[in-house]
Parts: C-alpha cells; sequence; structure tokens
C-alpha cells in the first residue's frame, strides 16, 4: 500500500489542510513577492507574472518581424513557469500566442486532486493575472475546452504515446501490461486523448502556423506532437540536455531525434573546416575532464583483472529505458535485445577478448527500475571471467577506459560519438543522429554486425580511424556539442537562478534579441532576414 499517496488523498478530503500545509512549508518565501536577488522557488510566480506584465507592455513589440499564429501547449510543476516567460518573449517578437495548459501529468487516474490543489496553489493567482491582460497572449486551461472526436489515426497515436509513457515513468524497457503497468497505461491513454482533444478543437478553430511545447516525446507533449504530425502542422519543440545557458530547439523533426542533417551538411559543404575539429576536440577533452586515473594499462588491466594480452571492447549500453526514444531505427528491437545478444555473442565467439560493460551513469540519476546490471543478471546469471560489467555507480572513468579500448559497441549511447573522436572503432547498433557520417561502423543487418564484431577483433589496429575519419569525428562532436545548442536564457530546473541573471527586460532589449533572438525564431519557424 503506498500510505504517502493515501495520506494525500485523505487530506483532500480536509477543506484548506493541504493549501496550510505549503503555505507553512514556504512561509519564508511568501515574505517575498518578487525579488530578483531571492533565487528560491516558494510562491514568488504571481509576483513574477505582475512585473513581467508591466514589462512586456512597456517594450515595443518587434513588429518588423513577421507575424506568426502560434498554439503553445504546456503544463505541469516547474515546466509552466519556464513556458509563460518564454510565451512574454514570443509575443513580444510579433507572435499571437494561445497558450493552452494542463494542471497536472495524470499517472494516478484522471482525479488526481492533490496535484491539481497544488498546482492551482502555487500557479492559480498568476494564471488569473494573466487571463486579465488581454494585451499580452491569451491563457486557455485544458478542463476548460470543449473535446473533440478523434479519429481512428489518433486515437492510435494517443496508445503508442501512451506505452512509451509506460516505460517513461516505470523506468523500464521491458513493460508487460497488467497490474501497476496496466494501471498506468491506462491513466496515461486517458490523459494524451484529454490532451489531444482540446487540441484537435483550437486547431480546428484558429489557422495556426505552429505549435511550440516542451519535449515532444513524452506525455502529454509526446501526444501534442503526434497529433500535430497528424494534422499537418509544424512543431516547434525545445529541451535542455546542454550545457548551462543553452537549449535544444528544433522546427520540425522533434527535438529529442537530434536532427543535425542540415548542421552537418553546412559544415561538410567544403573542405573540413580544422579550426571546428579542433574545437570539437577539446570539448571532447573537457566532458573527459582532468582526473587522470591510469596512466598505463597495466594499472587498469590490474584493476578489472583483465588479460594483458588480449584486447579491450567496450560496451557502451544507453539507460534501457531510454532504449524505447532512441532506438526505432536499430537493427535489433530493443536494447535489451541488442545488449542480451551482443553479450551471447562475445561470450560464443572467443575468449580472447576483454569486454567491459559499463553501465550508463544517468541509471541513478533517473532511479532506473531495470538497469544494465539487472539484465544481465536475469539473462546470463554468472558471465565468464573475460566479461567485466562495471554498474552506473561506480567511480571508475569511462573515459579513462576509452585510452585503453580497441573497438567501441554501442546502441546510440553518445559515447559511440567519444569513441569515435578518440580513433577508436565504434560499431553502431542504431541509425541514431551520429550514424553514417563517416567515422562509425553502421551495418545494415544482425549477421552483419556480428561479422564486423568479429573482424575488427581479429586486428583491431587495421579498423582505427585514419585521419579524414578521425576529423570527420571531432567536426561531428563540434556540431553537436557547440553547433545544436542555442543560447538560451532559463532552464527548467534552475529557472529562478537564471531568470536572476537573464531577466525578462533583459532578454526583451536589444541586447538580449542579439544574444537570444536566433533561439526563439527557430523555435517558432522564422527564417533569418524573415520580415
Amino acid at each position: 500500500m503506498d500510505f504517502r499517496k493515501l495520506l494525500k488523498d485523505s487530506l483532500c478530503i480536509i477543506p484548506g489542510a493541504l493549501e496550510l500545509g505549503w503555505m507553512a512549508k514556504n512561509w519564508q518565501n511568501d515574505r517575498w513577492a518578487y525579488n530578483r536577488k531571492f533565487p528560491v522557488h516558494g510562491n514568488r510566480f504571481p509576483g513574477a507574472v505582475h512585473e513581467w506584465i508591466k514589462i512586456f507592455n512597456n517594450t515595443p513589440r518587434l513588429e518588423h518581424l513577421s507575424k506568426k499564429k502560434v498554439l503553445f501547449f504546456t503544463g505541469g510543476f516547474n515546466v509552466i513557469e519556464n513556458c509563460i516567460a518564454i510565451a512574454f518573449v514570443l509575443a513580444h517578437r510579433n507572435c499571437d500566442i494561445d497558450l493552452l495548459y494542463f494542471e497536472n501529468i495524470r499517472t494516478e487516474g484522471s482525479n488526481n486532486r492533490y496535484s491539481t490543489r497544488k498546482f492551482k496553489y502555487y500557479y492559480g493567482k498568476a494564471i488569473n493575472e494573466l487571463l486579465g491582460a488581454i494585451n499580452v497572449f491569451k491563457i486557455i486551461p485544458l478542463s476548460s475546452i470543449s473535446k473533440s472526436t478523434l479519429s481512428v489515426e489518433m486515437i492510435e497515436a494517443a496508445k503508442t504515446q501512451a506505452m512509451l509513457d509506460t516505460v517513461y515513468v516505470g523506468r523500464r524497457e521491458s513493460i508487460e501490461l497488467n497490474g501497476r503497468e496496466k494501471m498506468l497505461f491506462k491513466h496515461r491513454l486517458e490523459a494524451n486523448s484529454d490532451a489531444m482533444a482540446g487540441l484537435l478543437t483550437l486547431m480546428k478553430q484558429n489557422n495556426y502556423d505552429v505549435l511550440v511545447t516542451p519535449n515532444g516525446a513524452v506525455r502529454e507533449f509526446g501526444a501534442a506532437f503526434r497529433l500535430a504530425e497528424i494534422m499537418n502542422l509544424p512543431a516547434g519543440t525545445f529541451e535542455f540536455w546542454s550545457k548551462p545557458g543553452t537549449c535544444c530547439v528544433s522546427y520540425g523533426p522533434c527535438v529529442m531525434r537530434m536532427n543535425t542533417d542540415e548542421l552537418w551538411r553546412k559544415n561538410t559543404a567544403t573542405n573540413i573546416p580544422e579550426n571546428l575539429c579542433l574545437r570539437g576536440f577539446e570539448t571532447i577533452m573537457q566532458r573527459a575532464g582532468n582526473k587522470q586515473q591510469y596512466s598505463l594499462k597495466k594499472e587498469l588491466v590490474n584493476l578489472l583483472h583483465l588479460d594483458a594480452h588480449n584486447p579491450i571492447a567496450l560496451v557502451c549500453p544507453n539507460v534501457p529505458f531510454d532504449g524505447m526514444f532512441v532506438g526505432s531505427n536499430s537493427i535489433f528491437s530493443s536494447m535489451r535485445e541488442w545488449l542480451t545478444s551482443t553479450v551471447k555473442h562475445l561470450m560464443n565467439s572467443s575468449r580472447d577478448i576483454n569486454v567491459i560493460i559499463r553501465s550508463h551513469p544517468h541509471e541513478l540519476r533517473h532511479d532506473a527500475v531495470e538497469t544494465t546490471v539487472s539484465i544481465l543478471n536475469e539473462e546470463f546469471g554468472k558471465l565468464p571471467v573475460n566479461i567485466h560489467v562495471i554498474p552506473a555507480g561506480s567511480t571508475i572513468s569511462t573515459y579513462e577506459i576509452m585510452k585503453f579500448t580497441d573497438i567501441g559497441l554501442v546502441y546510440s549511447s553518445t559515447t559511440g560519438l567519444e569513441m569515435a573522436s578518440f580513433g577508436i572503432p565504434v560499431i553502431n547498433a542504431n541509425f541514431f543522429h551520429y550514424s553514417r557520417r563517416g567515422f562509425t561502423y553502421d551495418p545494415n543487418s544482425i549477421d552483419e554486425y556480428f561479422t564486423l564484431i568479429d573482424r575488427v577483433i581479429l586486428n583491431p589496429s587495421a579498423f582505427r580511424l585514419g585521419k579524414d575519419q578521425l576529423d570527420l569525428a571531432l567536426l561531428y562532436a563540434d556540431v553537436f556539442f557547440n553547433q545544436l545548442p542555442l543560447a538560451f536564457p532559463w532552464s527548467f530546473l534552475n529557472f529562478w537562478c537564471d531568470m536572476n541573471q537573464n531577466p525578462l527586460d533583459e532578454v526583451l532589449s536589444k541586447n538580449g534579441d542579439e544574444r537570444f533572438g536566433r533561439t526563439f525564431d527557430t523555435l517558432v519557424g522564422r527564417n533569418e532576414g524573415d520580415v
């Protein structure tokens, strides 16, 4: 029994009980309405919105920019604050915005009274102020919209998204729709269908130029993106996985697909720029850090009990549940199948190789229920002595292992790009963003994948990247880590601290336009020079 949920549900029955608790929790924060020097969340949002409206009304719109009719879909804690601030900027940049929001992300049923009450406590006052500010943009609760009937194609899209959401929330790639997972799927299907039906109503009533939504891959945001695809409405999506002060933005393909095709074409149209290769190398070295754990191969050999005479294969899985989102173009049906099949092949083909399987460190950050270690234990139990598994929490640096690696095997992990940047031959089992760029080995079938592994193991040095391949890898590292992320003023998790550094009036200024204008224009599909 989930006693925390039971307590929350019980408190929901008592009028004012939840609100009193939240007020006590944030009593100190609530003494400040909106203080740029006070970075804690508290209940500062209403005061912030009040000031943003004044700033917006006192700053001339950039009416020389091409007009855009935008449907902005958002919701949930820590997200709506950022999105409302973004909406102010887009409105300033000559966008006519309908901001549709939902109050809570459903994982426990449609009647999630606790989350709804908490949302209204923190955001209700600010939203009411926006409702009265008719000169800014239109803000619309999803609950107030009449729901349109979804087509068969839309219903199937909602089901597909609900399955992905079940994986995402359950933190397992392999799921069976029974018990809790069955209920979770049901709740996510209800939420996705509800969001799509409300969005469809607005899409039918208005001639939008673009849908803007965070992420575009999970939960209601993924459902919104799928609906936009069906309705042939371009979508602008954004996500924060890059370095601070930047954001990855995509107009058209979902940002989570990490589409770098256009950037790659521009960078490889003529001779490979040496300065960008150098910057790519410096970026890789920064990511690797300065920590030197092992100066000699024998130190790593002694630590992991490797055979010093045999080559090293480094196998780098993704976080298992993440495989559902990045494996749509894989030659394997799932990351689990790739991992277990790869290990089986290495077990059966030869013992004259050291195999190091490095669990993704983010398994800990994402509280993964299904991990690399659990998959291997479930499938194999005890592994041969030449196969070594490094768990997610290990302090052993993956970059240090790369120094002595002879072959890299990846599903779609970024470590594939990083290994290639060190000249290591990488066999990629998934046609993801960095595959087929000229510096990885990309088999078209499972048989070809295993054949290629055997060939490289027999003579690793013959497959090391030459200078031209290495330059391509370093150039792509620059494209992915330095060119793809665009300057952005605020992130989700550090929104109020970022707002202290980049207040709205600064972002709306000429200097803010020079720093961030390109990013916001990309989000709504406005090309450079559009007027």
